[in-house]
């Protein structure tokens, strides 16, 4: 109970599910679709963990944005998803950070930094860096060692350099040497950047 337009999902090292939930659940039809405040979690066998879901730290309609780092902390981007007429409007600009308790280890807004706008794939490398698709300024943010502190943002401009388009970043992946890749939708092209973030290459057709 509770889960409305579940999207993408992360397994932890004990084989739980943790479930970003773009909605909050109304059995209402007729009531707006608002951008949710929880994350999911269940057992390996189905069962909803106990004391999930969770929330806190910021979670605003999270949707495709989830990972596990290697230090056992869920990061998720705070897409916002919401509809018309919602009371409360959605954070589209923050990353929210949970410990495998449950517990919220970001603030009450989530941590707003390196430029995160309407963020979906979210990755963590086996450095501990995060990386976030940013939907709304067509950027990627990296987030060093997962220190918010330590948080920049890559632009079109540097993603691309100068050797096409890269717009609404999607979906991330991390390969083995800790190469980024990182879809634009909008732009049918994916980045490949470098563990620190430099361009590699830019794929299209």
């Amino acid at each position: 109970p509770g889960l409305d337009g579940p999207g993408n999902f992360a397994m932890d090292a004990g084989g739980n599910l943790w479930v970003a939930n773009n909605y909050a659940y109304s059995r209402q039809s007729r009531q707006p679709a608002c951008g949710s405040d929880k994350v999911f979690r269940f057992t390996p066998t189905g069962q909803t963990y106990p004391g999930s879901p969770y929330s806190g730290g910021g979670l605003s309609g999270v949707g495709f944005g989830i990972a596990i780092d290697p230090s056992d902390r869920v990061w998720l981007g705070n897409f916002g998803f919401e509809g018309k007429g919602c009371e409360t409007a959605a954070n589209h600009y923050s990353a929210s950070v949970f410990s495998l308790a449950g517990e919220a280890e970001s603030p009450e807004r989530g941590w707003e930094v390196g430029g995160i706008d309407w963020p979906q794939g979210t990755v963590a490398d086996r450095a501990g860096n995060i990386w976030l698709a940013n939907c709304g300024n067509n950027s990627v943010t990296r987030i060093a060692a997962g220190d918010p502190s330590k948080a920049v943002n890559l632009p079109e401009s540097q993603i691309t350099a100068g050797a096409g388009s890269f717009g609404r970043p999607f979906g991330a992946a991390v390969d083995p040497e800790g190469n980024v890749f990182v879809t634009g939708n909008e732009s049918a092209t994916v980045a490949k950047l470098g563990p620190n973030g430099e361009p590699l290459a830019l794929y299209s057709g």
